[in-house]
């Protein structure tokens, strides 16, 4: 029982942890371009607690938007907190996430980083991230049973590249336009980032379930 007990706790899931950290990093860029565009805005007051990170002045098309929320009156100190945090998000995600606290403190500064401007990324996938950090050095056994098809693990890591690559690409389209508006006018672009958006979500959740499968049908092998 000793043995077993050690190698469960010696037992990493590194097809887990490259999903966790890869998310909770992104979260953390995400703070952190949120954050310069709030400090960009100055020394002014936000108005209320929902702001918009992008203000007129920093606009490079005219829908450009990145709402957030922040209890902080201030964009100039918002966005330094949400730099700051967004910094220490992807440090964290990068190299402690596996630790035995990782996931709490994951998480922890994910609603930190959501509550000082860092968009709608950390509330989401912060909690993404953190919640795979729990299962990084821990038997597989519900996936062992129900995630064992290898007709699902053949799509780690490609839906997760490419889960990554919308994700980013969702974020300079809403910051640029581009390319969407050089073939469509403003309002047909806004119409179709949203379902963009939930396809992205539904391409990170196939990402998941592959890189689940892909785990338990290498430690099975």
């Amino acid at each position: 029982m000793a043995e077993q007990n050690a190698l469960v706790k010696s037992e990493q899931n590194y097809i887990i942890k490259t999903l966790s950290s890869t998310i909770g990093a992104l979260v953390g860029f995400a703070g952190i371009e949120h954050g310069i565009f709030e400090t960009l805005q100055g020394n002014i007051g936000t108005n209320g607690f929902i702001i918009d990170a992008i203000g007129p002045a920093q606009e490079l098309w005219s829908g450009a938007m990145e709402p957030a929320f922040s209890f902080i009156p201030n964009f100039l100190i918002t966005g330094i907190c949400s730099i700051l945090i967004g910094i220490f998000v992807v440090f964290w995600a990068c190299i402690f996430i596996q630790k035995k606290h990782g996931a709490v403190i994951m998480l922890i500064l994910s609603i930190l980083l959501f509550l000082v401007g860092g968009g709608s990324p950390p509330i989401l996938l912060g909690i993404i991230s953190a919640a795979l950090a729990t299962r990084i050095n821990k038997p597989l056994t519900w996936s062992r049973t129900h995630l064992s098809n290898k007709t699902l693990a053949k799509g780690w890591p490609w839906l997760f590249i490419l889960f990554v690559i919308v994700f980013i690409f969702i974020i300079i389209a809403a910051i640029t336009g581009w390319p969407f508006l050089i073939f469509m006018d403003t309002s047909s672009f806004t119409n179709i980032l949203g379902p963009i958006g939930y396809i992205s979500d539904l391409i990170l959740i196939l990402a998941i379930i592959s890189g689940f499968s892909r785990e338990v049908n290498k430690s099975a092998s």
